[in-house]
């Protein structure tokens, strides 16, 4: 009875104990900041931030309200106010333009953060109307950003960049979009220039064009009318694009359907489109070390002028009216008329060395 008895005590005096703990293991202090303007018609906010999140929320009053948050969690409740304090965020403004930015002391890294309790952010919520232009940046954080119809300059760097829709025609200059070790979803894009490295993936649902300069990335698109892309050691997923103009090295393309223009020239990777309809103007491409795969609709009528080294090349004879055939040892050209028409408007020009061609 007593050995129970003790055990008890043991036990409640242990819990007791935890909560004390959990209570005191981190001090947790905060500040806030808010700044309104009204902006003129050729207005730019700008807004440049690190380890937090930076949210955009659009209305339709003619006005900029920005309220910033600053966190600080630190085992020393005394540390965690001296943190606090080197942490301040100041606001510019000038010629009708706002400027916020996130300063840090520089005896900021001095301080110690050793424990799993210690933390901090700075985390922007920003009302803003649509048409003020928008120059965002944020380091160790994500951008979340609603709709946009004035020029957008994005930069997200070790984190994540949601995007509902930023509308911008072709107006220079284009929308810019640059992302960096961290995820990207655009829901719909007008005109963008688009900078990707070691982005694990890069969504966009939907865009009017879209110029886009990757490295060790993941590209996924939806439904998109023209797609410019040099691309190196990326993945690429198209489902619908009127004109592309491609240029890679080991990257593997994936187009479902290409409807208008088709232009590739890659090397260490593959292609394949799996439709591309009979009225189709024009495809070329230009490969070596590659698998190249062609799905073009059999009631199509083109001109084919087609040259391989070290490969092989495949269509459907049956239908092909050749102008100039030739099978070497190594080499392989093919030049004529594909399907019934008397004049082909389409044309398919293809040269490839080290790699299959097969037209279906």
């Amino acid at each position: 009875m007593k050995t129970l008895f003790t055990n008890k005590r043991v036990t409640l005096f242990a819990v007791l104990l935890c909560a004390v703990t959990l209570s005191a293991s981190a001090e947790e202090v905060k500040k806030e900041y808010h700044r309104e303007m009204v902006p003129t018609d050729n207005s730019t906010l700008t807004v440049i931030n690190k380890f937090g999140s930076v949210v955009t929320e659009t209305w339709d009053r003619n006005n900029i309200v920005i309220d910033v948050t600053v966190k600080v969690e630190h085992s020393s409740a005394d540390r965690a106010r001296k943190l606090l304090e080197m942490i301040t965020v100041e606001f510019t403004e000038s010629g009708g333009n706002l400027k916020a930015e996130t300063i840090f002391s520089k005896d900021f890294s001095s301080i110690s953060w050793k424990g799993s309790n210690n933390n901090f952010s700075i985390n922007y919520i920003i009302k803003m109307p649509a048409r003020v232009n928008l120059d965002v940046s944020n380091k160790y954080g994500n951008i979340v950003l609603d709709e946009h119809s004035g020029h957008s300059l994005v930069n997200v760097k070790y984190g994540n960049l949601t995007a509902n829709k930023l509308t911008r025609g072709n107006d220079k200059p284009l929308n810019t979009i640059i992302v960096a070790y961290g995820k990207a979803t655009a829901y719909e894009l007008g005109w963008a220039e688009i900078n990707a490295r070691y982005v694990g993936m890069f969504s966009v649902e939907r865009a009017q064009a879209l110029l886009v300069d990757s490295k060790y990335s993941k590209v996924s698109v939806g439904e998109v009318s023209s797609l410019v892309t040099d691309s190196k050691y990326d993945g690429y997923t198209v489902n619908a694009a009127n004109n592309i103009v491609a240029m890679g090295g080991y990257t593997d393309f994936k187009f479902k359907k290409v409807t208008r223009k088709l232009e590739v020239e890659t090397k260490y990777g593959n292609l394949t489109v799996d439709a591309i309809p009979s009225d189709f103007e024009s495809v070329n491409i230009k490969a070596g070390y590659c698998a190249v795969k062609l799905g073009i609709d059999p009631g199509s009528c083109y001109r084919l002028d087609a040259r391989t080294s070290y490969g092989s090349l495949k269509l459907d004879d049956s239908n092909f009216s050749a102008d100039r055939r030739i099978q070497g040892n190594t080499s392989t050209e093919m030049a004529g008329k594909v399907g019934t028409c008397a004049n082909p408007r389409s044309e398919v020009v293809i040269s490839t060395s080290y790699g299959s061609v097969r037209i279906d």
